[in-house]
């Protein structure tokens, strides 16, 4: 896989979140049922990893089909300096150390099978690069898409974000 610090085209994007996504898939693939279903140490289990990965990616899924001038009017242009993604992902580590998140709104809800996940899960990887083909370079980095804890992001940003969330939680999944 691409050194996940030197994303920055759409194409790398593109590339590092199917390569990131697809080594999800095959983490889990060979895990049994009980495996699966189990949870690690006082972490989620393999399945509510998956669930969480897909309830957190979904709505960047949906909000790169919105018209641009919905996003504009709903959330504004974004403001901020663009940030690399090793800027965020520092952002978000430190989030992960000194921010507790009680009741997750993006915690897993349980009950979905594990080839109902991983077809969740495999609709939103293939989704997300198809809804940026409309996307130019400019507009990643001039639209908004709030994140929930940490703010505004530009649709660039939350696309790194959402890769090395990934990341973050394969590594759980490879324990």
């Amino acid at each position: 896989m691409e050194t996940i610090s030197r994303i920055e085209t759409k194409e790398q994007i593109i590339k590092v979140w199917q390569e990131i996504n697809q080594l999800v898939v095959d983490a889990v693939m060979p895990m049994s049922e009980e495996e699966w279903s189990a949870p690690r140490g006082d972490k989620w289990s393999p399945a509510g990893i998956v669930e969480h990965l897909f309830i957190s990616a979904n709505p960047v899924s949906s909000a790169l089909k919105i018209p641009k001038e919905m996003l504009e009017l709903q959330f504004g242009w974004y403001q901020g300096t663009p940030r690399s993604y090793n800027s965020l992902k520092f952002v978000y580590n430190d989030m992960l150390k000194n921010t507790p998140i009680p009741n997750n709104p993006f915690g897993p809800k349980g009950g979905k099978s594990k080839a109902e996940l991983l077809q969740s899960w495999q609709m939103v990887k293939d989704k997300i690069p198809t809804r940026l083909d409309n996307w130019t370079p400019e507009d990643l980095d001039r639209y908004t898409i709030p994140h929930p804890i940490l703010g505004p992001f530009s649709v660039r940003e939350m696309l790194f974000f959402t890769i090395f969330h990934t990341e973050h939680h394969l590594m759980q999944l490879r324990g």
